[in-house]
């Protein structure tokens, strides 16, 4: 309410969300990112129910499985992505991240112990904390600099319509049966495998100085 648009009005129109989702490149984008949420939303939501019901655990002992996943995103997140990129590339990233997940969720309801299940967990945890940052530095050259932030509103907001569904459909699966939401968000996990390799970004750089990329 306070902020004048910065850019003329031509360029205003340009970036507005509806024409950038008429980009191709955007589109996947988004599809990638809504998928990916589904996904992840699954474990999320009915985590805390799972346990309890699974294994007997109350909310302060799952608190800390969360913090040990949460500690492990953080410090791949925050000091390890780094080099990864320069040495792998996001796209690379990206896959192996989703293909961590698939095994991860299809994995979590067959533990038979809770050691077992820190595996997949520690596994998905691993998973997420190298391909969301790949996907970020992916959808950061959707679109050009006009349209930068029509692209990034329209990639949270896939994200933000996936935390309304994925809920309710864990929730509904859960009631059915405990193992169906964690298979639903493998099954999530396909399409963005199959998109990732879509989307233009670096693969494997080599010295860690030029790319390649793929069109668009």
């Amino acid at each position: 309410l306070r902020l004048g648009e910065s850019h003329p009005a031509k360029g205003a129109e340009r970036g507005s969300l509806s024409s950038v989702l008429k980009i191709p490149l955007v589109q996947r984008l988004c599809a990638l990112n809504f998928f990916f949420t589904m996904g992840t939303t699954q474990l999320e939501s009915i985590f805390a129910f799972f346990m309890a019901d699974r294994f007997g655990y109350e909310a302060r002992d799952v608190a800390y499985i969360l913090a040990l996943m949460a500690a492990i995103m953080v410090g791949i997140q925050g000091g390890l992505i780094k080099r990864l990129v320069m040495r792998f590339g996001e796209k690379l990233l990206l896959s192996t991240g989703v293909v961590l997940l698939f095994l991860a969720f299809f994995f979590i309801p067959e533990a038979p112990t809770v050691w077992v299940l820190l595996i997949p967990l520690m596994l998905s945890a691993v998973g997420r904390g190298i391909s969301q940052p790949s996907l970020m530095s992916l959808v950061s050259r959707g679109g050009g600099q006009e349209v930068h932030g029509s692209v990034m509103g329209a990639f949270q907001a896939s994200a933000s319509l996936a935390r309304v569904v994925g809920p309710l459909a864990a929730g509904f699966l859960y009631d059915r049966h405990p193992s169906w939401p964690f298979f639903l968000a493998a099954i999530f996990m396909l399409p963005v495998f199959a998109l990732s390799w879509r989307v233009p970004g670096s693969n494997t750089p080599p010295d860690g100085n030029t790319c390649t990329r793929s069109p668009v």
